[in-house]
C-alpha cells in the first residue's frame, strides 16, 4: 500500500510492491492519478546486476571454450578473481571490463547485455 501526502506538481520517491522508482503526481481535487512509474522495469540492484554481468562474463568464456584459468591467464589476473567477478562477489571497474571484453574480443557493451 502506498501512502503519499499530494503536493501539485511533486515528484517523488516511492515503493510499491518491494518496487523503487520514481513517481510523478498530479492532484485532480480528490484522487491522485499516477501518471508513471518512470522504468521500474529497468531498474537493477547492484548486486543483481554484479551476478548478471558475471553470468555474461561466463556465457562469453564458455563460448570461446576457455576454461577459468585459461580466461584469467589470458586477462592477466588470478583466477580467484575471475572466480570473484563472475559470482558476482565484486564489481568490475570500467577498466576491468573494457580488458576482459578485449580478451574476449566483444565490445564492452556485448558484456551489460544482462
Amino acid at each position: 500500500m502506498l501512502r503519499l501526502t499530494p503536493r501539485v506538481g511533486y515528484i517523488v520517491a516511492a515503493k510499491i510492491n518491494n518496487q523503487e522508482g520514481i513517481v510523478n503526481i498530479c492532484v485532480d481535487k480528490t484522487c491522485l492519478i499516477f501518471l508513471e512509474l518512470a522504468k521500474q522495469s529497468l531498474y537493477v540492484e547492484k548486486e543483481d546486476l554484479a551476478r548478471k554481468v558475471g553470468r555474461r562474463i561466463v556465457q562469453l568464456r564458455e563460448k570461446k571454450g576457455w576454461s577459468q584459468a585459461d580466461f584469467a591467464r589470458a586477462c592477466m589476473k588470478d583466477r580467484q578473481t575471475i572466480e570473484r567477478l563472475e559470482n558476482g562477489r565484486t564489481n568490475p571497474t570500467l577498466y576491468t571490463l573494457y580488458e576482459i571484453a578485449t580478451v574476449l574480443e566483444e565490445p564492452v557493451s556485448e558484456l551489460l547485455k544482462v
